[in-house]
């Protein structure tokens, strides 16, 4: 069972080494390629309040890990996200991108926000998860030389979980209508469901 967390900063491990690995594989798929070149990815990125990386271990092991970063009001972009070869393959890719969304929107507070990503066109299965989770296509928004496709999706606040007490039917519109036009009589309200035909 893999076991999430917060790293304090990427400059000790495990979000090191996780970073280390990720700057290695991405550099073989595309030459020239380094993390200090394209958009920013620093170490104070990925400090609260703007940001946070995180790192999925398993048995004490780091397998995921994967950032977020504030790009503005509502406005959030992940980073650096990464799964070592021993972890593929057990849907840690999808799990890390829905934790990175429920801290970016705990970052983020209350209401609507956005998040952004990109990837190279060499890496497929990055590009089919975000499209199965929902994330769109855009246009070029942060100038990563070795990008090929960017993405958003604007993520909801979720609704408010109802509490029905046992026992008690929730009423349908059409009852609630009915039960408001209802001659009471001087009835209780509780006395005043169904409604006398």
């Amino acid at each position: 069972m893999v076991t999430w967390g917060r790293s304090s900063t990427i400059e000790e491990e495990p979000a090191k080494g996780l970073l280390e690995a990720f700057g290695v594989e991405v550099g073989a798929m595309y030459p020239g390629f380094s993390m200090d070149v394209g958009p920013s990815a620093s170490v104070d990125d990925f400090i609260e309040p703007k940001g946070v990386y995180l790192v999925g271990e398993e048995d004490g092991t780091p397998l995921v890990g994967g950032g977020v970063k504030k790009l503005g009001e509502g406005l959030f972009e992940f980073k650096r996200m990464f799964v070592v070869e021993a972890g593929r393959g057990k849907g840690l890719g999808r799990a890390l991108l829905r934790r990175l969304e429920e801290e970016a929107r705990r970052l983020a507070g209350s209401g609507p926000f956005t998040v952004r990503m990109d990837t190279g066109a060499k890496q497929i299965a990055a590009t089919k998860l975000y499209l199965s989770e929902g994330y769109r296509e855009i246009k070029d928004y942060n100038g990563n030389p070795f990008a090929s496709v960017w993405f958003e999706k604007v993520i909801r606040p979720k609704p408010k979980e109802r509490i029905i007490m046992p026992g008690v039917k929730q009423l349908t519109a059409a009852e609630i209508k009915a039960l408001s036009e209802a001659d009471t009589e001087g009835r209780p309200p509780t006395a005043l469901w169904p409604p006398r035909k």
